[in-house]
């Protein structure tokens, strides 16, 4: 048989809880881990997402590098033999003659200032690591830039890089009359 005391059953226990105010250490323990946890993961996204922007920043400015350096091949399309560069024979000393739009300069001259100056925004604009390479192939008609700078995703997107650096390559096929049909950014 159910014992009453007072007017309600389990008074003992009902004047127990009723003495209990606020939390125990053990939930704020827990709610503080808890909280902790959910923080740590959002600042973690928030980083990463910080290191995506950075590398995206990377690859637009390399894609306009790129394509700059492709613009101006089109444009000494007479010279276009010239600017077969490799990563591995960088241009390492200023042009015979600096051509600097005001002085008469000869097809050739005019490449070679395009990729000594071209190296030299590639190395401001990331690393001395920075390089690229520039090639035309007379039978296809086809011209592709390639940069590479320090990083380490080496060859997202379809492009062979080298380990520890990222790169970006920029391809068109040129017609007789010096225009591009086809633009690809891998």
């Amino acid at each position: 048989m159910m014992k009453f005391i007072g007017s309600y059953p389990f008074a003992n226990e009902r004047r127990c809880l009723q003495r209990q105010k606020g939390f125990s250490i053990v939930e704020v323990l827990i709610a503080l881990l808890i909280s902790a946890v959910a923080i740590m993961q959002l600042v973690s996204h928030q980083f990463s997402d910080l290191g995506y922007s950075k590398k995206n920043n990377e690859r637009a400015m390399a894609t306009v590098a790129a394509a700059d350096l492709f613009e101006k091949m089109r444009a000494n399309a007479s010279a276009l033999s010239d600017y077969i560069i490799t990563m591995d024979n960088p241009p390492t000393s200023a042009p015979t003659k600096l051509c600097d739009g005001a002085s008469s300069c000869s097809a050739a001259e005019r490449a070679e200032t395009d990729l000594w100056l071209f190296q030299g925004e590639l190395r401001n604009s990331f690393s001395e690591a920075a390089g690229f390479s520039a090639n035309y192939d007379a039978t296809k008609k086809l011209m592709t830039v390639m940069i590479r700078w320090p990083g380490n995703d080496g060859g997202r997107d379809g492009v062979a890089c080298v380990d520890g650096f990222d790169c970006v390559a920029f391809s068109a096929v040129m017609f007789d009359g010096g225009e591009e049909d086809d633009e690809d950014d891998e």
